[in-house]
């Protein structure tokens, strides 16, 4: 993503979609594991704003099992 953008060109990484259906459908050998994708190119607006952070106790559950959390 540094060598992209040294060149000029945004990047963004994607996870989240199906390894196996992906690895089928560019016939990837046995031997290789995909880990993630980075989509590369040249950005045509700004991106939109990231939200606030949440505060650690809101999204940190510590010693706490079950139904009784929160």
């Amino acid at each position: 993503m540094l060598a992209a953008k040294g060149l000029g060109y945004d990047s963004c990484p994607i996870d989240g979609f199906d390894f196996e259906a992906v690895a089928e459908l560019i016939r990837l050998p046995e031997d290789h594991v995909i880990a993630i994708f980075v989509a590369i190119g040249k950005c045509i607006k700004e991106p939109c704003p990231r939200g606030g952070k949440l505060d650690s106790p809101e999204v940190i559950i510590q010693n706490k099992f079950g139904n009784n959390m929160i």
